[in-house]
């Protein structure tokens, strides 16, 4: 009988995803493949304390599953920890992930390589304490109502604000500032809102994107921590109600996206189609969530790829070595 792999299942950690991740761990922990891994939980907690010291790893783990969303699991940290020990892990790369975890300057990146991305201004605590009718009067010129703001290097659309008008601007800013140092804002646009997941095939790691998500939220406004993590939070159509040559756009582009910034594994790109005719990259996520309510998983069944078959190829593709 073949040797099991030993799986580190890591989740948790001290972003405000924490919950989320414990979520996304648990459901792998559920539905991992005990014939082929055997796997254990590694939690580290909101103070960054481990299970299992980080030097420990290599002597009892073949490769490390990460579960761990935002900040630390997500901007290229634990990513970069795990390099040091030398232990194999899922997804994307330590500089690769800080890239995409880092909103702003990820989409100058796309939109230099001739993606169309929405119009982004970087704004800065240090600014928004120092002189905020200032940063208010710049997001006038920069920009007409209705705005959306959201944190520069977070996920899970935490701390997002959608505005309606120039006067609630500083409310939101306040509050968005209170716990992050950078903040994105861009103009809202309309459309339809989807999201495009992408798998590495085999061990050539050939990027395969998957048939894409059309999102409609019933929980507000626009696709929030609730629509995507509330049962119910949202309406998810796949594939997304829309021409063919619109679904192939979205497929090519989410490829694309996965394959010019580096991503290795699996990733899951979100766009808007424009009323305007455009379709606009909004942000790219390396490690998409797993939980029961997550669009990965499902978008990968539409294909026939059940969630224990879906962390196999995950974990398989954290020993290609091509990315």
């Amino acid at each position: 009988m073949p040797k099991k792999i030993r799986v580190a299942v890591i989740m948790g950690g001290p972003s405000t995803e924490h919950e989320v991740s414990l979520n996304t761990g648990k459901n792998v922990l559920k539905n991992i493949d005990r014939d082929r891994y055997s796997p254990e939980p590694v939690v580290i907690s909101r103070e960054e304390h481990w299970d299992v010291l980080v030097d420990e790893l290599p002597k009892k783990y073949d490769v490390a599953f990460l579960a761990a969303h935002g900040s630390f699991g997500e901007d290229g940290t634990l990513q970069h920890d795990l390099d040091v020990v030398g232990v194999p892990y899922t997804g994307s790369r330590a500089n690769v992930s800080a890239l995409a975890m880092n909103k702003f300057a990820s989409l100058r990146l796309l939109r230099e390589a001739g993606f169309t991305v929405p119009p982004t201004m970087l704004l800065h605590d240090v600014e928004w304490q120092t002189s905020p009718s200032v940063v208010v009067k710049q997001i006038e010129w920069f920009t007409q109502p209705p705005y959306v703001i959201k944190p520069n290097r977070s996920g899970s659309s935490v701390g997002v604000h959608i505005i309606q008008e120039l006067n609630d601007l500083s409310v939101a800013l306040t509050s968005v500032f209170l716990t992050n140092r950078d903040v994105i804002v861009q103009p809202y646009i309309q459309g339809t809102e989807v999201t495009c997941g992408v798998l590495d095939q085999g061990s050539s790691g050939t990027a395969y994107p998957l048939l894409p998500t059309e999102i409609i939220p019933n929980t507000g406004t626009f696709f929030d921590y609730d629509a995507k993590y509330k049962i119910g939070g949202a309406h998810e159509i796949t594939p997304a109600r829309l021409s063919d040559g619109w679904i192939n756009r979205i497929r090519f582009t989410a490829k694309a996206v996965h394959e010019f910034l580096g991503c290795r594994g699996f990733s899951r790109v979100d766009m808007i189609v424009g009323d305007d005719g455009e379709l606009y990259v909004l942000e790219v996520n390396t490690i998409p969530g797993l939980t029961k309510t997550s669009l990965l998983p499902k978008a990968a069944k539409t294909y026939g790829i059940l969630f224990p078959e879906l962390i196999h190829r995950i974990i398989q593709a954290s020993f290609n070595t091509h990315r």
